[in-house]
């Protein structure tokens, strides 16, 4: 026989019997599901265009799907009770009804494997036909056994940082109870306790930095998700969110409104990644220097609080006189936005295909419309095309 030669040989395999296996590890039921029917929880995010992503959706391509992925079949009233959970910890806004209607009374809910899916998804854009995926079926019927379940899955299978940081921050919050007892191995009263009620490749620092991955929004983490800043960088500013938070309060004053607040608050978050994104300190070797910039950026900011509160009763009475604070409330907002405008400008100077992937995650965080800057990415795109096609042909002459 030949390299390369295949023999179809599908009715011939090896035997073993019962004695011999003696109890069988590793046995699930396997269940293929149409790709667009897999219900993903809200909290996990993906980008097709992260390098990484790409080369998983190549090789899949090119050599198919080697390991099925995870999955657990919920009825609506199990699935609507973790959708909440869910939404509780990570600030989505989650409905059974975004789903569709179940399938024989149940929900295919992806457990582990959603770059897989993400790739496949991508695959099947490209072959515009259906394309079904191999699912392993665990046998859940609780949120309990599916968070644990999840914990192993993304703890032990080398998942990136940010997909083990959700697992362990949902398994923390569904046990945690400060009452807990040292027997009781289903709840924990710290960080410490859970880590020692959790055997494996968990530490207080993973625990720890996955909550400060969790104090982030949706629109931040998607810049981890995509790619974009490390998953380091994103842990440090959530870590100091709430200083920057005090610090926007701090900038506004007292009478700002809700609304004035979460603006400038996502100026502030805007203007910092965005930074990091175009001296691209998201670069090897650069998270370092990411840092130590967001650390930056924070210790001026806590100065500035802590200087200012230093101020005396009479200056305080003179700005209430000449109605500074609302003053400088509108010269904050708009500094915020000058700023801002500067950096969305230099994001448009990047690749066509980053610049629109920079200036939509800018725009899901800020709330600003960049449609008009999308289409002049593009359109500048097109003509250089354009321009090398014409510069090529005067060549050939």
């Amino acid at each position: 026989m030949e390299i390369g030669e295949k023999i179809d040989r599908k009715n011939e395999r090896p035997y073993y019997s019962e004695q011999e296996i003696g109890k069988p590890y590793g046995e699930h039921e396997i269940l293929t599901v149409p790709i667009d029917r897999l219900a993903i929880l809200p909290q996990v995010r993906g980008n097709k265009a992260n390098p990484a992503q790409s080369q998983l959706t190549e090789s899949i391509r090119n050599n198919k799907l080697v390991n099925p992925i995870d999955i657990a079949l919920l009825d609506s009233r199990q699935f609507e009770s973790h959708l909440g959970f869910v939404n509780g910890i990570w600030g989505t806004k989650a409905e059974l009804s975004d789903y569709g209607e179940p399938n024989n009374g149940f929900y295919p809910v992806l457990i582990a494997g959603h770059s897989r899916v993400l790739a496949l998804k991508t695959i099947q854009a490209e072959n515009q036909s259906p394309v079904g995926v191999v699912c392993k079926v665990h046998d859940i019927s609780s949120s309990a056994e599916f968070l644990s379940l999840q914990l192993a899955e993304n703890i032990y299978s080398g998942i990136n940082p940010e997909r083990r940081a959700m697992a362990v921050v949902e398994m923390y919050h569904f046990g945690y109870c400060v009452d807990a007892a040292p027997k009781d191995i289903l709840h924990w009263s710290s960080y410490v306790d859970f880590v020692r009620k959790n055997p494996g490749n968990l530490s207080k620092e993973v625990l720890s930095d996955g909550m400060a991955f969790a104090a982030l929004s949706p629109e931040v983490r998607d810049y981890v998700f995509a790619g974009k800043i490390y998953y380091a960088a994103g842990v440090e500013i959530g870590k100091n969110a709430q200083t920057i938070m005090d610090y926007v309060k701090f900038r506004l004053g007292e009478e700002a409104t809700k609304e004035e607040v979460t603006e400038a608050y996502s100026f502030e978050l805007a203007i910092l990644i965005d930074h990091l994104v175009n001296s691209k300190q998201n670069s090897k070797g650069g998270l370092g220097k990411m840092v130590d910039h967001i650390n930056g950026q924070v210790n001026y900011m806590k100065e500035l609080i802590n200087n200012q509160q230093q101020n005396n009763f009479q200056q305080l009475m003179l700005d209430m006189i000449h109605n500074a604070p609302y003053e400088q409330r509108q010269q904050y907002i708009s500094l915020l936005k000058k700023q801002h405008k500067e950096l969305v400008n230099q994001l448009k100077r990047h690749p066509a295909n980053l610049a629109v992937e920079y200036l939509k995650l800018d725009e899901a965080l800020t709330g600003e419309d960049r449609s008009v800057d999308i289409d002049e990415v593009e359109k500048a795109y097109m003509k250089n095309i354009g321009r090398g096609i014409l510069e090529s042909l005067i060549d050939l002459e």
